[in-house]
């Protein structure tokens, strides 16, 4: 009987150490993905503040300047008979809708 209780602590010991150990674990999991979470929040501020002080459309270097304005695409274009819900000059870019500038 003893010896079947001294199994059982030992059992239970390792248990404990086993769970301590996963604890443990889980634990620098958490830390290390806050401080990932961290790294991104700041990386996604630098590139939005160098996105805002950028001047509006400029062309890229060594790209050619095109004469005639790009026509816009289709889906972009209201139809016929479909009014568009902002006048031109109120267009916002898809940048500018995702990154809050105006």
């Amino acid at each position: 009987m003893q010896e079947e209780r001294e199994e059982r602590e030992q059992y239970m010991h390792s248990l404990e150490r086993q769970m301590e150990e996963e604890r443990e674990q889980i634990q620098r999991t958490l830390d290390r993905m806050t401080e990932d979470s961290d790294r991104r929040r700041k990386a996604l501020e630098k590139l939005r503040s160098a996105l805002a002080s950028l001047p509006g459309r400029t062309p890229v270097r060594g790209a050619p300047v095109r004469e005639e304005p790009i026509e816009p695409m289709r889906s972009e274009t209201p139809s016929a008979g479909e009014e568009s819900p902002r006048k031109r000059s109120e267009r916002r870019s898809r940048w500018r809708r995702m990154f809050g500038g105006s």
